[in-house]
């Protein structure tokens, strides 16, 4: 609040845009991440942190630039500080940026990081030769699957589990028995922890 000394100064108009188009930005940004989650495109745990600090920049640049207009227009009555409204301005951006890195790191970034692995790669069963098929079981929990073969004639099976889903799930796989006159159907049970096991004996 100013005094009747010195009244109020007028910031430049384009402090007040530039808050408005940083904020604006974030917003677009963050709309664009919402449409990909609805498409299944969600953002993987190695680009979390990435996620978290174009946020915690765009909403300490918007509160920088919009704080610095209202202080200098004396919309916001902190006593003594009058006159220091990018003192005021500096600290609510410097502020902004701190708590939501914290917040989003606790919050968002770190359960992601402490809840395992989201894929896993185990030997297939030595029962499982030829050429086989693999159907998912679990498609709320499982996106990608598929069968490896080293050099060495080493067979894997590979599973990849959504980050925001239960990180376990079954997949079928059918196979020809040993005589290769009939074919075989089994579902396995899998986790990330690295579990793979026959569950239909």
């Amino acid at each position: 609040m100013a005094n009747g000394n010195n009244p109020p100064h007028e910031s430049p108009t384009w402090i007040a845009k530039a808050g408005a188009a940083f904020a604006g930005l974030t917003l677009v940004f963050f709309m664009g991440l919402v449409v990909a989650a609805v498409l299944n495109h969600d953002v993987p745990t190695d680009a979390r942190f990435l996620v978290l600090v174009v946020l915690a920049l765009g909403a300490a640049m918007s509160v920088a630039f919009l704080g610095g207009t209202a202080a200098a227009q004396g919309n916001i009555p902190i006593p003594g500080l009058e006159q220091h409204a990018i003192a005021v301005s500096a600290g609510g951006g410097s502020a902004t940026l701190l708590i939501i890195l914290l917040l989003g790191y606790y919050l968002y970034v770190q359960p992601s990081l402490d809840s395992g692995r989201d894929y896993i790669l185990t030997p297939l069963p030595a029962e499982i030769r030829g050429d086989l098929v693999i159907d998912n079981d679990s498609t709320d929990s499982i996106v990608d699957f598929g069968a490896l073969q080293t050099k060495g004639k080493n067979r894997y099976i590979y599973v990849q589990f959504r980050h925001d889903g239960p990180r376990a799930g079954r997949i079928k796989i059918r196979y020809p028995k040993p005589d290769q006159m009939e074919i075989e159907e089994a579902t396995f049970a899998v986790d990330a922890k690295g579990s793979f096991y026959r569950q239909d004996k």
